[in-house]
């Protein structure tokens, strides 16, 4: 009876250790999955901010355009109602600009968000 109950001991304390190996092998495995979403992320983070200060830059010289198009247009002496139409499509295109800033600083802040709480993970 004592040689089954020592035999039972040292089945559980291998089985334990087994299981105690398993569980360390999957923390590893997660922790490296998270290492490589977390750097995904940080990629795209980065890609995101590029496509942003590109944006940004276009939106820049597409407004100094249209500026030295208006001027050009007053200095031709146009009718004030084709300034005015010109002046519209401006603020159209200021809006719609808005929008998609705003669009990417959200989108750019839901990353941050995601990378953080991976990180504090």
């Amino acid at each position: 009876l004592r040689r089954m109950n020592e035999s039972t001991k040292e089945e559980a304390k291998n089985d334990t250790t087994t299981i105690l190996g398993l569980i360390e092998n999957a923390e590893a495995e997660s922790k490296k999955e998270i290492t490589e979403i977390q750097s995904a992320l940080r990629m795209l983070e980065q890609r995101l901010l590029s496509v942003e200060s590109s944006f940004s830059s276009t939106i820049a010289s597409l407004q100094q355009n249209l500026s030295r198009q208006e001027e050009r247009l007053d200095a031709l002496g146009r009718p004030l109602f084709n300034l005015a139409a010109v002046e519209r499509g401006l603020q159209d295109s200021d809006v719609r600009v808005s929008v998609l800033t705003s669009s990417l600083q959200d989108q750019i802040e839901q990353l941050r968000v995601a990378v953080e709480g991976i990180e504090n993970f």
